[in-house]
């Protein structure tokens, strides 16, 4: 299954993926954001924003949030086809393929 994204915004738990998930990237004037726990993308499965063989990033926004917690349960940790991989992680044996331009964001201070 390939599912295109044209919504700007998904806020879910934890991300399966075993198709394909694309980003729309017909207009540069598409902003998406994706928060999630935990993002899987399982062996066969494929999380694209662009294609390196258009020459050019992806000419929208995307930003991806991580929401995951040192509360979650164990059983939540461990991928469906793998090892655990983190309460707040993008775990991957299948694609990721991003072309995008980078830009972290780093707290100013711990939480409590």
């Amino acid at each position: 299954m390939w599912v295109v994204v044209d919504v700007p915004d998904l806020y879910l738990g934890n991300l399966t993926i075993y198709g394909t998930v694309e980003f729309d990237d017909s207009s540069a004037d598409l902003a998406f954001t994706l928060s999630a726990e935990v993002i899987w993308v399982t062996g066969d499965g494929r999380l694209i924003a662009g294609f390196v063989d258009e020459g050019d990033h992806f000419p929208g926004d995307l930003e991806i949030t991580l929401r995951g917690n040192f509360t979650f349960p164990e059983r939540e940790l461990i991928a469906p086809d793998g090892p655990a991989v983190g309460r707040k992680a993008i775990g991957k044996p299948g694609s990721l393929s991003a072309h995008i331009s980078l830009h972290f964001r780093q707290l100013g201070a711990c939480v409590n």
